[in-house]
Order: C-alpha cells, then sequence, then structure tokens
C-alpha cells in the first residue's frame, strides 16, 4: 500500500480528552537541562502545536524528544555541564523520556469516559445498538446431579432438577423476583414476553435455555422461547475481549455493580448435590438479592460493550443449534474403554512401583518421578523436554515430551520402560471417556462449543474438550476391528496406548458421519492477509496444488523441488508451522519436537533465517502490524491500516482490528508501556487480557507485538471462513453436529 495511504482520516471520538496542562512526572531535573528540554515543555507544546488532537501533539513532542535523545554521543552534541561518564550513554536518557512519555499517555488516557466503546466511526459500521426491551434473566436451580460435572442438558434432563428462584427486569424496569416455592403463577410478563417473540438474555444463556427447554416448559406452564429469541451476555462480553465469568468481566470494567460473594455459599448449600432444602434464616433474601445482583451486573456491563450484529448473532443461534443436537457417541465401546483404562491404571502403578523400588507409587506421581528419573537423562534428553515460561526452562513428561524422548536410542532402559509403563497406565486422554459417560444424554455428548470462545472469534470446546482429542489414531481401516476388541474384551498389545489412539472413535454415528477440513488454511490465510505480491506467489504455489513444505525447502536451501531431500522437507514443514507468526529459534525446536524431530540451536536459527529471507512478505507484514497498532494506539481517532487489516483506538476503551469480513477484534483497555520481549525492553502497546491473575496481583496484561497480531488476524479470518461454512451448510439442510478450528 502505498506510503499516502498509510493513514485515513476518521472522526474524533467525542469523548477526546480537551487542551488541559499536564502535571509532569520529574524523572531527571538533570537529565532535562543535559537535553536542554525544560520539565514543563509538554504543556507549552500543547498550547503552540497545530495539532486538533492533543494525541497528536504528544507524537509531534516524542518525535522532537526522541531526536534530542538519539543526538547522545554524537560528535555534534555538546554541553557546558560537567558530567559523569554514564551520562553519555544513550540508554539513560532513553529510558527517562520513554518513561515520562509514556506517563503523559496514561494520563491523556486517564481523562476519557469509564471504560466503554464509542459507537461513532469504524465501531458504528460494525456493530447493532442494544435492543431497548430485552428481557434479562437470570435463573438459580438445585439437583442431584453435579452440574460441573454433567454439563447443561444432562443437568437440565435430570428428574432432581428444578428451580428455585428466577431475578428477571424488561429493558431499564425494576428488577422482580420469583421463587416456585411461593405457590405463585409464573410471572405473567415473562410469558407474555416469550408469546410476543421478545428478545431475553441471560449470561450463559444456554443454561436458561435448557432450563426452560426442559424444567419450565414442562412445570410452570410457560413456553420455552425459540432458539432464535436468546441472547448471551456472555458471548458478548468475550467478543469484547473480556471474560467469560460474569464476576471477572464485572471487576475489569470497574463496574459499580458486582457479583455478590455470598454467591459460593448459597451455591454450595442450597443448589449442589446433597443441598439443603430448608432456608436458615436470612439466606431465601441472600439468595434473592444474589439472583438480582447478577441481573443488575449482566444490564450495566451490556453499554460498555459494542453489540453484535445480526450476522453474528445468527452464527450463535447455530452453534447453540449444534449443542442441542450433540456429538453422537458409541456408549458400548465408550464404557468398554473406561472400564479397561481402569484396570490397566491400577496394573502399571503396581509395576512402576516395583520398577522404582518404592520411589514412585503411580503413574501421576510426580516429585518422586523427577527424582528417579532426572539422574537418568543426560543435558540432550532434558533439553528435547524443556518448555520454557518466563526465560525459566522446566521439563515437562507430557505425551508429546514422552513420545520424543522414546524415539532416542541412547535412553536409559530403565527411563524407557518407566515411560513406557506410564503410557500404558493411560494418558490424561483416556478421562475422555469418562467425561463422556458423564455428560451423555441419549447417546450423544451436548453443549460442547462455546460460541467466539477465543478473542480471535474462534469456537472453544468445554466439558468433554474436543478440540484436544488425541490426533494420533489408528488408520480408518483398523479402526472398525480395534473398537470390536475393546467392546468384546479380547486382549491387545499395549492396551493402554491402543486405547488413547482410539479416542476419536468415540465419536460415532450408526448412519455415518462426514469430515470435512479446510486445509492448509493458516498458511494459506497469512500471505493473502500481507496483500503483497511475494505472499501471492506463496498463494500460487497453493493453487497449483504444490507441496508447500517442498517448496518452501526448496527456496530455503535453493534448490529445485525435485532435488529436495526428506531431511530438507522435513525442515521446509517445521518452517512453514512454526515462523509464520514470527517465531524463532524456540518456535522452530518445539514444533520440531512434536513432528519427532531434534534441531540444535544452530540449526534452528539457520531454518529461521531462511525462512525470512525467502517469505520476505511476512517479515514485511509483522513490521506493518506492529507500526499500525502502535500509531492506532497513540492516536485515537484515526486508522492505521497493515496488509488487508484496519486498526482504530478509542483512546482508553478499545483497541479495535477490523478484518475483511468487517467483523472487528476487541482489544480492551490498551495503553502505551513498558515492556521486554524477545530480551528487548523498550515502551509500546499492550491490552488487558481474560488471563486470571495471581491472588492479589493486578490483571494480566500483554504486549501487543507481531507473533500476537500476525496469530490473531490470521486466526480471525480462518475462524471466519469456518464460521461462513457452517451457515452455508445449515442452509443446504446439512445436519451438522461439531467444528474443530485445527
Amino acid at each position: 500500500m502505498p506510503e499516502e495511504d498509510i493513514r485515513k482520516s476518521k472522526p474524533m471520538p467525542t469523548n477526546c480528552p480537551e487542551r488541559k496542562n499536564i502535571t509532569m512526572i520529574n524523572n531527571s531535573t538533570f537529565s532535562y537541562q543535559y537535553l536542554e528540554i525544560k520539565e514543563n515543555d509538554f504543556d507549552e507544546w500543547v498550547i503552540d502545536a497545530s495539532s486538533d488532537s492533543l494525541f497528536e501533539a504528544l507524537n509531534e513532542y516524542t518525535t522532537v524528544v526522541e531526536a534530542k535523545v538519539n543526538s547522545v554521543g554524537n560528535e555534534n552534541f555538546s554541553t557546558e555541564h560537567a558530567l559523569p561518564p554514564e551520562i553519555n550513554d544513550k540508554t539513560y536518557h532513553q529510558e527517562l523520556y520513554a518513561n515520562r512519555i509514556s506517563e503523559i499517555h496514561g494520563e491523556l488516557h486517564s481523562r476519557n469516559e469509564p471504560v466503554g466503546y464509542i459507537a461513532e466511526g469504524l465501531i458504528s459500521q460494525c456493530t447493532e445498538p442494544l435492543c431497548s426491551d430485552l428481557l434479562y434473566i437470570d435463573i438459580e436451580s438445585r439437583s442431584q446431579v453435579d452440574l460441573t460435572k454433567s454439563g447443561t442438558i444432562r443437568y437440565a434432563h435430570d428428574a432432581t432438577t428444578e428451580v428455585i428462584c428466577i431475578a428477571w427486569a424488561i429493558g431499564d424496569a425494576p428488577i422482580e423476583t420469583w421463587f416456585s416455592e411461593d405457590e405463585k403463577p409464573f410471572p405473567e410478563k415473562i410469558r407474555e414476553h416469550i408469546d410476543e417473540g421478545g428478545k431475553l438474555i441471560a449470561w450463559n444463556s444456554a443454561f436458561e435455555k435448557a432450563m426452560f427447554d426442559h424444567v419450565i416448559s414442562k412445570r410452570h406452564d410457560c413456553p420455552a422461547p425459540s432458539v432464535e429469541n436468546w441472547r448471551c451476555a456472555q458471548a458478548v462480553s468475550l467478543t469484547n475481549g473480556y471474560s467469560a465469568k460474569l464476576e471477572e468481566a464485572a471487576k475489569a470494567l470497574n463496574l459499580p455493580q458486582q457479583k455478590l460473594p455470598t454467591g459460593k455459599h448459597l451455591i454450595k448449600t442450597y443448589c449442589a448435590p446433597n443441598h439443603q432444602t430448608e432456608w436458615e434464616p436470612g439466606d431465601k433474601e441472600l439468595m434473592a438479592n444474589y439472583c438480582k445482583a447478577d441481573v443488575e451486573a449482566m444490564r450495566s456491563m451490556l453499554p460498555h460493550f459494542r453489540q453484535l450484529t445480526n450476522d453474528e448473532w445468527h452464527e450463535y443461534t447455530l452453534t447453540q443449534r449444534m449443542n442441542d443436537r450433540g456429538i453422537p457417541v458409541d456408549l458400548s465401546f465408550v464404557g468398554a474403554a473406561w472400564e479397561l483404562s481402569q484396570k490397566l491404571a491400577k496394573s502399571a502403578d503396581g509395576k512402576i512401583e516395583k520398577l522404582t523400588d518404592g520411589l514412585v507409587l503411580n503413574a501421576k506421581g510426580r516429585k518422586t518421578r523427577d527424582e528417579f528419573i532426572n539422574p537418568r537423562l543426560s543435558e540432550e534428553h532434558r533439553s528435547l523436554i524443556s518448555n520454557y515460561s518466563k526465560g525459566m526452562a522446566k521439563l515437562s513428561f507430557d505425551k508429546e515430551n514422552r513420545a520424543a524422548l522414546l524415539l532416542r536410542d541412547d535412553l536409559d532402559p530403565i527411563v524407557r520402560r518407566y515411560l513406557e509403563l506410564v503410557d500404558e497406565a493411560g494418558s490424561s486422554s483416556l478421562t475422555k471417556y469418562c467425561t463422556i459417560l458423564d455428560t451423555e444424554s441419549d447417546s450423544c455428548v451436548h453443549g460442547a462449543l462455546r460460541f467466539n470462545g477465543a478473542s480471535t472469534g474462534r469456537y472453544t470446546s468445554q466439558g468433554l474438550q474436543i478440540h484436544n482429542i488425541s490426533k494420533d489414531c489408528f488408520p480408518s481401516e483398523e479402526v472398525e476391528q480395534r473398537v470390536a476388541r475393546v467392546t468384546g474384551g479380547s486382549d491387545m498389545v499395549d492396551p493402554g496406548i491402543s486405547l488413547a489412539r482410539l479416542t476419536r472413535a468415540a465419536i460415532y454415528h450408526p448412519d455415518g458421519l462426514y469430515w470435512v477440513d479446510l486445509s492448509g488454511i493458516e498458511s494459506r490465510v497469512e500471505p493473502w492477509l500481507a496483500n503483497d505480491p511475494d505472499g501471492e506467489r506463496l498463494l500460487d504455489v497453493h493453487r497449483q496444488g504444490t507441496d508447500i513444505y517442498q517448496v518452501t525447502a526448496a527456496e530455503m536451501f535453493n534448490k529445485i523441488v525435485e532435488k529436495v531431500s526428506p531431511d530438507q522437507r522435513n525442515a521446509g514443514k517445521v518452517a512453514v508451522l512454526a515462523c509464520g507468526y514470527g517465531g524463532g529459534k524456540s518456535a522452530i525446536q518445539i514444533m520440531a519436537k512434536k513432528l519427532g524431530l531434534v534441531f540444535s540451536d544452530g540449526q534452528a536459527r539457520s531454518i529461521v533465517k531462511s525462512w525470512r529471507r525467502s517469505n520476505p512478505w511476512a517479515v514485511r507484514l509483522w513490521a506493518a502490524l506492529e507500526k499500525a497498532v502502535q500509531n492506532a494506539v497513540r492516536d485515537p481517532g484515526v486508522s492505521y491500516w497493515a496488509g488487508r487489516c484496519e486498526w482504530y483506538s478509542e483512546g482508553a476503551a478499545y483497541l479495535w482490528c477490523k478484518l475483511p469480513s468487517g467483523r472487528l477484534l476487541a482489544y480492551p483497555q490498551p495503553k502505551w508501556e513498558r515492556h521486554t520481549w524477545l530480551g528487548e525492553t523498550k515502551y509500546g502497546p499492550s491490552y488487558q487480557t481474560t488471563d486470571r491473575p495471581k491472588k492479589g496481583h493486578p490483571p494480566v496484561r500483554r504486549q501487543l507485538h507481531r507473533g500476537i497480531l500476525s496469530n490473531n488476524i490470521t486466526q480471525a479470518v480462518a475462524a471466519d471462513l469456518l464460521r461462513q461454512a457452517i451457515v452455508k451448510a445449515e442452509d443446504a439442510g446439512l445436519d451438522i453436529r461439531l467444528s474443530t478450528p485445527e
């Protein structure tokens, strides 16, 4: 895109801060004097600046400060002051002034309105107004079934499940409550609202929908709303980059109305299995207030969010239909597999105890396992199974790492046998058999999909966690025979490993199931998003149906495609899968490990260098993304482009990314602050995540670097394609049961 087209003016938000004097942070008066910049320099700059925006004035001021800082140590820089040697260190001044500018930027952001979005400019094109006659509702219930284990549909189907109370309000009306034990008629206003086709909204409305479908409509003379008339406040929160939990979202938004802390006691006492049926003094009123507080928190939260478009709500509705239909499962096989896995675990635990002379008692022991295994591993072995977090290496014996170790010829025989016994005892994937038995209803697992579960807009899975079922499975021609052996109780070779590789076979329908795949989707989407001639050349490889890994290897190693060796193709495959989002040496080694390969540090660096040299479109896209986001955060109200995506900030409320589909990605509460990435400390944009902080710590923030940005937009566009495919399949009358992002 030509330079003159990079910046595109938009109307400034109405809450853009007015020009006022700024309280400056005196980091170092001595340094100010040294660079001949006065402490109130920014105030004076604002008064004289020609910019219409205070943020633009800050950017102009920053440019001047950076120029003076960069002059430190140059021959033409002079000062009359006698200075200690460290003052000639450019880093000294860079840190002082970067911090100062960050403080100014933070103060400007703090002048905005409380966290919320502005329906102007880019945002007004991509959202729908908040419906004024929504029926806000929250249901509290009780059952002898554990909701956290059984899932919503199994819970609602159970005969012991009943409504305790309902809190509700239409629009801005006062919140009302109804208790089923009071023997009063079901609220007529709710019934009328449903009869008239009004919309209802709840937090995780799949629960309230299930309660209407299977409990209220059958016992309280009230029709169940149609699936099209349900709206979900949780889905709205996730779409806006906030938490799936009402309590956490309310805290992050700093709302005056929060979820009441009495809830945990009330739920445990009156809702969970083995609950009380008689109220303790004052608890019924507490339950009413708790239920009403949830409605008020949800209602007060929604104006701070952009609302979903009609197309997004249609996609949400289709998700609920898929969840209602459920994922069909083979219960006879699942039951036999779970019973066998329990026997295997008990047998393997005994063998492990004997192998380790009683040091390790079972396959789940971690501390004793490390004491037994670590001394028997070489440094190369440890490097192979090391996972890095915050720069610290930690050994991990997960399934992938165990498999990587077992491929080594130089592994200690005792360690090898121990790892084989752990696999024999059954990996964590075997617990999926138990989850299926706990959650199935009518030979189907319901409610497995969460709409917009990831911030990019792709589906996530809950309960059964269908998206992380092992990809390591038997060829289709072997599956039926192995399933029959499990169901019939026949002996098998390596039964624990076999059961783990058969978890996908649990998904079964007697009439058959069809699977459709969008092949190599991310390796196609990212170069398309770059809108770059070099990216188009890569897309041509896909269009021609050529092996992308072989072509990539040929470019990396400067060979013709036909001369690429198997090892070089493997390197090309690792590079395609690991380098696309700015991945470096560690990303290469992690991806290689998943494919059963090992690369030294030098080999990994060489692969990264070769891939980037042969894919300049990616390097240019990363740089454009970082520049666009930096400019957008520092210059609210103005759109900046990178490839095919548009970035726009609303000050302290949101950073938005408009995708080619028109859908918006949200980055809440963007700030300009100091961070360290890839060993380099600098200042840049960040946003508030939904990650749960440690107790007593502030909300978790994440820096918006090239890796996150390129990953997010690529996964988001891939999600758009998947969602549209589901819409078209549904329109064609297909019975869609499940979708997976990869």
